[in-house]
């Protein structure tokens, strides 16, 4: 390793600064980065495996983490403004009072996510999976949910949906939505089209 960088598999970054800790059990990828330096703005992280990482508070507006292994990752108040996770795997991460505007979550899988209190404020989503994900306060003004994947996700109290959004998102009798919106009969209309759509076509 080079004199002066830090190594970081399955590492940690607290308050912006990159830590040494062990690499968790099965990792293979290694990312290295400055000892010591915090994450800057832009960073390219494409591909890394980091899974079980701790990012809170990290600055990462604009990151590229494109297809990055982020499974279990806390970005707890972490800033991914503008940020590109694009497929990124992020089933079961902690995404709570994270920001994450503009953000491009484009076929990523969020899983068991918790967005709660996530700023999701004009972040497109398409095609991601957030199936029972909890998105708690959320708020999804003007995000892009079209094909998204909305299975049991708990939106009950998230803010900025409207109609137009999920009728281009597939939800079920199982995705929990704001009251307002449960009540409109074109949501009725939706789940029905998205829950004939999952049946196994018949013999």
């Amino acid at each position: 390793m080079r004199r002066g960088s830090g190594l970081l598999s399955g590492g940690a970054l607290r308050g912006g600064f990159a830590l040494r800790r062990p690499p968790c059990v099965g990792h293979t990828d290694r990312v290295r980065l400055p000892r010591q330096r915090p994450i800057a703005p832009g960073a390219d992280l494409t591909g890394v495996s980091v899974e079980d990482s701790i990012f809170t508070n990290a600055l990462l507006t604009t990151a590229r983490l494109t297809g990055a292994d982020l499974a279990c990752t806390d970005f707890r108040h972490a800033n991914l403004t503008s940020a590109n996770l694009t497929r990124a795997d992020l089933v079961k991460a902690k995404l709570q009072y994270a920001c994450l505007e503009h953000a491009d979550l484009s076929g990523a899988k969020l899983e068991g996510a918790d967005l709660t209190h996530t700023d999701l404020v004009r972040a497109r989503l398409t095609e991601a999976d957030l199936t029972a994900a909890l998105l708690d306060q959320a708020n999804l003004a003007h995000a892009d949910l079209n094909d998204a994947m909305l299975d049991g996700a708990d939106l009950a109290t998230a803010h900025g949906l409207s109609v137009r959004q999920l009728l281009t998102a597939h939800i079920t009798g199982d995705t929990e939505l704001p009251n307002r919106l449960a009540r409109d009969p074109r949501m009725s209309n939706r789940i029905k089209e998205c829950e004939a759509a999952s049946r196994p076509a018949s013999r």
